[in-house]
């Protein structure tokens, strides 16, 4: 199966397992409940923030390689802008969560760099997630 097949075949089957996979208040209403029934924060962890071209270097990622799914806790914008204005990394395929419930239809609606813009379209959504390919491939 090619790469391209693949992506669509990936997105296609979380699509049908889980249509809305990843929709932030799922997430929001478990932690809202688990407050509620009186969970509390057992303690606190300091996590050291590290940039992505970085980590895909050390672990010897190819400059251009199939598919990367971004879900850093709203931060997936930011995430995908540094990759692509500070690095050589050029995915075929990313999956974001940034579709704000539909509300989102197009790259002009999400805070992306220019030199995104230039390189990615979208292809695909759901109520969470948007896919988009890019032009160099």
């Amino acid at each position: 199966m090619e790469a391209d097949q693949f992506a669509h075949y990936l997105y296609a089957s979380i699509l049908r397992r889980e249509p809305d996979a990843g929709a932030r208040d799922k997430v929001d209403r478990i932690l809202i409940g688990a407050r509620l029934r009186g969970g509390a924060v057992a303690r606190e962890v300091d996590v050291p923030a590290r940039r992505l071209a970085p980590l895909l270097r050390k672990h010897n990622v190819p400059e251009q390689f199939s598919l990367l799914s971004i879900d850093m806790a709203g931060e997936d914008v930011q995430v995908l802008n540094d990759l692509i204005a500070t690095s050589v990394y050029r995915p075929k395929w990313v999956l974001i969560e940034a579709s704000y419930d539909f509300a989102t239809t197009s790259l002009r609606d999400i805070p992306f760099e220019a030199s995104v813009f230039h390189v990615y379209r979208l292809v695909d959504q759901t109520c969470s997630c948007m896919l988009f390919e890019s032009n160099l491939h």
